[in-house]
């Protein structure tokens, strides 16, 4: 009997545990789709290195690449520095990017609805951030 009671506890948090892991995230499609490749954006990070990332801009080809995220567990990770870049796209949104050289592998969405925030999963992105089309006049 115990080894019955044991099997079946495992088999409990296994199921537990895959629930956790593929939870549906009901914020992405409304984040995404509150974006468009015409959104303005603005760099909104203290201090760091991002010279070599405009200031502003619209999102341009970069929001292509973004609408072909991934679930977490299907990302390889890129070489270069490390860098968490903040991006606020229009007046609802708050993308936290996470950079591997100019590389963005990952990103999260912050959905901000006057004092209400809405907040994404992680999803994974192979994205060169030189896809963003900064302004000429800065």
């Amino acid at each position: 009997m115990t080894r019955i009671y044991r099997f079946c506890l495992v088999i409990f948090a296994v199921y537990i545990v895959a629930l956790i892991l593929i939870r549906p995230d009901k914020y992405i499609d409304n984040a995404i789709n509150t974006m468009n490749s015409n959104s303005r954006f603005a760099v909104n990070t203290g201090g760091g290195d991002f010279k070599d990332i405009p200031v502003t801009g619209v999102l341009g080809p970069f929001y292509q690449c973004l609408k072909a995220y991934k679930r977490v567990n299907s990302h390889r990770r890129e070489n270069g520095k490390y860098r968490n870049l903040l991006l606020s796209v229009g007046d609802d949104i708050l993308l936290s990017i996470q950079l591997y050289g100019t590389e963005a592998h990952s990103f999260q969405a912050d959905l901000i609805k006057g004092k209400n925030k809405q907040r994404t999963n992680y999803y994974n992105i192979n994205c060169d951030i030189s896809l963003l089309q900064g302004d000429i006049n800065k």
